[in-house]
């Protein structure tokens, strides 16, 4: 036997030269070996011995920067259109409030002299003449602000017959100040301080009712009232300013003075001149105390079917609920209480004569001191502070008769 060569059934020799016996039943093992040494791969099995192949990193590092520039591209997007969003939304407001008003200013632009402002003197308020007597430094002096008042501009007598100073019917009482020279006014002013002095000095219901207008009439509401008020609700603080008007052809002296309850608010006192030779003046009482047929409490408690007379002060506001939750068919109009700020809800059917007088009162102020007829219909579900406004009487607590 060759050197180096397996032997077909018992031996193999090595390279050695060493023979070596191998049992029958190894040979065939051997040589199925041997055949697969010399036969051709197998590609699965290769392949799946095989190490994987990974991309080179500059792949990698394309790959990565592509999905961040992808991912900022989407970002940018996101950003520039709700930044467009915002820009609409902005230039939308802008415009809604922007354009009417200069539309307005161009329609009804103003112009006054010299001469009319002095002959409206008498119709306007001092602190109103001041203030136009400052713009006025020409001939003729352009004021688009007055288009956004008319009160003014009907004082003033421009921009035509459709600007007046109330509406028709009287609503905002219509008003002329009275300048009187200073002998008149020391005089004016001395009698309604002896008025006001002798009613807060007053301790009883005749001793005041001596000081107000229509003593008859104001007797029985005062006994009623201050039963059921507190003595001091008719108290008045320190006076801060007073004019004197001709309200509807009567003359009133209106002092603007603070609550003497130290909360710093403010209430109106009327003075109504009874004598044109002799200069005496009466309290008008029932725009003092904001007079209504029941009180707050009782308004709230008896809830009322009938409309009763109530004065307070109103503002706009949007609460709805219960059998007012429809404001498509009510205007929801907050009732205040001027001495300590309870609040009530009244509300007023859209398109009714009513909610145009309170629409009206309210533009000329804000809040508006209204004297309205009330009620709590049995056929409206309504919550323990929602009452109806069934009319408006006066845009203010002063009604002149």
């Amino acid at each position: 036997m060759k050197k180096g060569c397996f032997t077909a059934h018992y031996t193999w020799t090595s390279a050695e030269g060493f023979s070596h016996p191998r049992p029958a039943e190894n040979a065939a093992p051997i040589a199925t070996n041997l055949s697969s040494l010399n036969a051709s791969p197998d590609p699965e099995e290769t392949a799946e011995h095989q190490p994987a192949r990974h991309p080179p990193i500059s792949e990698i590092v394309y790959r990565h920067d592509e999905r961040l520039f992808l991912r900022y591209l989407r970002r940018k997007r996101y950003w520039i259109l709700v930044a467009a969003v915002f820009l609409f939304g902005f230039l939308c407001a802008t415009a809604y409030m922007s354009i009417p008003r200069l539309l307005d200013r161009r329609a009804k632009k103003t112009a006054i002299t010299s001469a009319q402002l002095d002959a409206a003197k008498s119709r306007l308020k001092p602190s109103e003449h001041a203030r136009l007597k400052g713009l006025v430094t020409k001939k003729e002096v352009t004021l688009p602000n007055l288009a956004i008042n008319p009160s003014l501009r009907a004082k003033l007598g421009v921009g035509g017959p459709a600007v007046q100073l109330a509406p028709s019917d009287d609503l905002i009482l219509a008003e002329r100040v009275i300048q009187p020279n200073s002998q008149e006014l020391a005089a004016m002013n001395a009698a309604v301080d002896k008025v006001i002095n002798a009613y807060q000095a007053a301790n009883s219901p005749p001793e005041k009712a001596a000081c107000v207008v229509d003593a008859e009439r104001i007797l029985p509401l005062m006994r009623r009232f201050y039963a059921r008020e507190a003595d001091d609700t008719d108290l008045v603080g320190n006076l801060v300013r007073r004019t004197f008007y001709e309200l509807k052809g009567v003359e009133y002296a209106i002092d603007r003075r603070t609550l003497d309850d130290g909360s710093g608010r403010l209430i109106y006192v009327a003075y109504r001149r009874t004598g044109k030779q002799a200069q005496e003046y009466k309290i008008d009482w029932e725009s003092l105390v904001g007079y209504g047929e029941l009180s707050w409490d009782e308004l709230l408690s008896t809830r009322p079917e009938k409309p009763i007379l109530f004065r307070c002060y109103a503002n706009r506001d949007n609460y709805y609920n219960f059998g007012y939750a429809d404001p498509q068919r009510w205007n929801c109009i907050r009732l205040i209480n001027h001495r300590n700020g309870e609040t009530i809800y009244g509300y007023v059917r859209v398109g009714t004569r009513a909610e145009a007088r309170i629409s009206e009162a309210l533009r000329v102020r804000s809040p508006a001191s209204l004297t309205l007829r009330l009620s709590f219909p049995e056929n409206i579900e309504a919550g323990h502070r929602q009452v109806r406004i069934d009319e408006v009487i006066q845009g203010t607590w002063l009604i002149v008769r």
